[in-house]
């Protein structure tokens, strides 16, 4: 269950679960946009995105880290 759960929100913080519905729904989310925007008092710019970050983090796999965490009790690893 943990792994389902890690995967699910991995998942929704990248922005992977709702690709397809935004994707179908862009326009729709446009007009909300500009109509946000426009209550708001606010100017409205375009954002694109060119990079993709990576889910693997350089930092989880660096040999010393591997040790000290083998090294640890169960609660000393959690904190």
């Amino acid at each position: 269950m943990n792994r389902l759960n890690d995967s699910f929100t991995s998942e929704s913080f990248s922005g992977n679960l709702t690709a397809i519905w935004r994707a179908s729904h862009l326009r729709d989310l446009e007009i909300a946009a500009r109509a946000r925007d426009a209550a708001l008092g606010q100017i409205t710019s375009k954002v694109t995105f060119t990079e993709q970050v990576s889910l693997k983090r350089s930092w989880l796999s660096q040999p010393e880290r591997s040790w000290l965490l083998n090294h640890l009790d169960e609660v000393q690893g959690f904190v």
